[in-house]
């Protein structure tokens, strides 16, 4: 073997050595990684995304990660069910509308199909309070005031409210949405 040989396959070990330690202290899981800041942090729950979107550089220090990444179906699948069970509520009386269109949990029915969040409310009888139900929450989702539900464009791209035997289509843009 030649000396040009034999640097290319230094060169090589190098470069896969290299990699391999990249790909390990990425995906690092270890206490040690922890205190260096090397680990990736995964979040699956629905409450510690919301405190990842409410102040991302805080979430990382915190969990010291140097990295954040999302199981986005199934943080969709938990905004789903915490709506169905009142862990998250559409608390619309306190904004924009009258205090009756305030959305019991037992009232809001919610589904998703892949990035299209579905949502009725059966509470209302006329198609007015329909209406104005519908563009409340349009405009509590689009607006960067409410922080609390800031989330939802993030990790749906588009709302669909059923009123009143009609479909209220919402396409929902985010500058960082969740595939």
């Amino acid at each position: 073997m030649t000396a040009r040989q034999r640097m290319g396959v230094f060169i090589g070990i190098g470069l896969l050595v290299t990699i391999t330690v990249a790909v390990f202290l990425a995906r690092c899981t270890w206490p040690v990684c922890g205190h260096l800041n090397l680990n990736t942090h995964t979040i699956t729950a629905l409450d510690e995304y919301r405190e990842f979107v409410a102040n991302e550089a805080a979430f990382k220090a915190f969990h010291r990660a140097a990295a954040v990444t999302l199981e986005c179906s199934t943080l969709r699948d938990d905004v789903v069910t915490a709506l169905q069970n009142g862990r998250l509520t559409l608390e619309l009386g306190k904004s924009i509308l009258p205090q009756e269109h305030t959305v019991q949990p037992e009232h809001l029915h919610a589904w998703r199909q892949g990035r299209i969040l579905h949502l009725m409310n059966t509470l209302l009888e006329r198609e007015q309070e329909w209406d104005t139900w519908a563009a409340g929450f349009q405009e509590i989702v689009v607006s960067e005031k409410y922080d609390r539900r800031s989330f939802i464009p993030r990790l749906f791209g588009g709302l669909i409210i059923h009123v009143h035997n009609k479909q209220k289509p919402m396409v929902l843009f985010s500058d960082v949405p969740c595939p």
